[in-house]
């Protein structure tokens, strides 16, 4: 029976933190490795999300549930700064549950006292398998001991009400083995148990293997026996995979099933909302097309407002700071010289070339003015340029670089949506995503060929192909061509949008675009 939301009832908020230190051979949740660097630039728009989210203000709040991923690899100050500015926004009630996911061995002593000191007041532990030999099967981080250690600091620390997942149907798992696991655990005395049945998910590492998995008789006695077993304990089931003793059920579990009200905050998190179910984007192909301007993010599925914002964006800055401060007469020009360069993302210009074509459209201009106009653009961060480079010869060139875009929002704009070029597009949000990392970005020459991008950093240097898809054999041997030239021992990469494993080739990467973007790969 499907239960209405009473807008004027408590709600619950839920906040995605997508890192963790490896991924299990298991997941396909939306998490992966990243840097420092890039936990603090998502918490940073994790926090504007919040302040931005119009529903739910004025409401109170019965239950946050931190999950990742694995929240505990964050610095302990963020998860300060982002429960802070959840309370900031909404009324978080005194005796509201607060949980966050923690994996043994990225929790101390320390970080475990901050979350209490923060109003965190419940734990929920990743453990999976008391035995060594299946932890390493599924390819976790962490051994028993590590699990062991993690329990003592969390009592410690003042925390009585801990959670800890247990996975049933692990390879070479026998029936025997699991109603051990459960029993190990369940005279640890946490206060909760989530007992779930490994699922082979497609695109996991899992997913590829040959894998001697319990029979389908054998994991249905295993989940029989998980509730008889836990019951002598003091157990009780509430919901499919999930029990524990008297008063101590997980409210954010037993809201999902009520179907009460809830906000999700963070990368690809879903919330309900009244009547209404909505997500933020995980899609990559979304990602292309829409507006990285922080705004834009919040107008998703108004592409109006979407548009005007963009406009006022670009008239603010080309007319009244580039126009101004440059002393250019002629707005409808250099509006020709960006509508060209945003046409021709990714492909090789030069002023002279700009200038002959825009000439011949009947828009007369000289090199002169429009160099001074690319000058203006570049100043201004509309447009980046990318300098050649001659890998073979370690010398940068000065003709015919190119150029890409600070937003395919604004792009879609001024052009409208091609899809013919989505291969550009793709290599612009690549060539955006390694200045972001804090690499110098070139074009690559070897010979008659070229790389897409010379990615250089210190003493380090990448190379990198980047095409939509290298499925049509003569596609990829186009791709790879300039990197087999290439004889140094730097790191070489093809990314593309295929949802196919990696490969390797003569020690050159063919990876997944996404996964490289959201710092899956290493």
């Amino acid at each position: 029976m499907e239960i209405e939301n009473a807008t004027g009832s408590s709600m619950e908020i839920y906040i995605h933190i997508p890192f963790c230190v490896k991924k299990c051979d298991y997941c396909d949740f939306l998490s992966g490795p990243s840097c420092p660097k890039e936990q603090a630039e998502y918490v940073q728009a994790l926090l504007a999300e919040i302040d931005a989210v119009k529903e739910g203000k004025g409401r109170s709040v019965s239950s946050i549930f931190i999950g990742g991923g694995t929240p505990s690899v964050l610095d302990e100050r963020f998860i300060g700064e982002i429960l802070n500015k959840t309370r900031k926004n909404f009324l978080v009630e005194n005796d509201a549950e607060i949980t966050i996911e923690v994996n043994p061995g990225t929790a101390d002593q320390k970080k475990l006292q901050a979350y209490r000191t923060f109003g965190i007041n419940r734990l929920s532990i990743g453990l999976q398998s008391p035995d060594d030999r299946e932890l390493k099967i599924l390819g976790r981080i962490h051994n028993y001991e590590q699990f062991l250690e993690t329990c003592k600091c969390a009592r410690t620390a003042g925390f009585e009400n801990i959670n800890i997942d247990l996975m049933s149907a692990i390879p070479d798992q026998t029936y025997e083995k699991w109603c051990n696991n459960l029993r190990i655990v369940a005279e640890l005395k946490p206060e909760h148990i989530s007992a779930y049945s490994l699922i082979i998910e497609e695109g996991t590492p899992f997913a590829s293997r040959q894998l001697n998995l319990p029979d389908e008789d054998t994991e249905y006695n295993m989940y029989e026996a998980t509730a008889q077993i836990l019951k002598e304990y003091g157990f009780e089931q509430y919901e499919i995979s999930n029990y524990a003793k008297e008063g101590r059920c997980c409210r954010h579990n037993v809201g999902y099933w009520t179907r009460r009200d809830y906000l999700g905050f963070g990368l690809g998190a879903s919330s309900l909302y009244g009547k209404d179910r909505f997500a933020n984007t995980a899609d990559m192909k979304k990602y292309l097309e829409n507006s990285s301007f922080p705004y834009a993010l919040e107008l998703k599925g108004h592409p109006n407002e979407i548009r005007e914002y963009l406009e006022g964006i670009f008239n603010t800055i080309v007319v009244k700071d580039i126009l101004t401060r440059r002393k250019i007469l002629d707005p409808l020009m250099l509006k020709s010289v960006l509508r060209y360069v945003f046409d021709n993302i990714g492909s090789p210009l030069s002023s002279k070339k700009i200038a002959d074509t825009l000439t011949s459209e009947g828009r007369k201009v000289d090199v002169k003015t429009v160099e001074r106009y690319l000058d203006a653009l570049i100043e201004s961060y509309i447009i980046y340029p990318a300098q050649r480079y001659n890998v073979k010869g370690k010398q940068y060139l000065k003709t015919l670089g190119k150029y890409y875009v600070v937003d395919i929002g604004m792009r879609f704009m001024l052009l409208g949506k091609r899809n013919t070029d989505a291969g550009h597009i793709l290599e612009n949000v690549v060539y955006l995503e390694l200045l972001r990392r804090g690499y110098d970005v070139y074009v690559g020459k070897v010979d008659s060929f070229e790389v897409d991008f010379v990615a250089m950093n210190g003493n380090s240097t990448f190379y990198y192909q980047v095409a939509l898809s290298v499925r049509d054999a003569d596609t990829l041997q186009r791709e790879l061509r300039p990197l087999l030239s290439i004889r140094d021992h730097y790191p070489k990469y093809i990314l593309t949008m295929d949802d196919d494993p990696e490969e390797q080739y003569d020690g050159i990467r063919r990876i997944n675009a996404r996964d490289w973007l959201l710092g899956l790969t290493d």
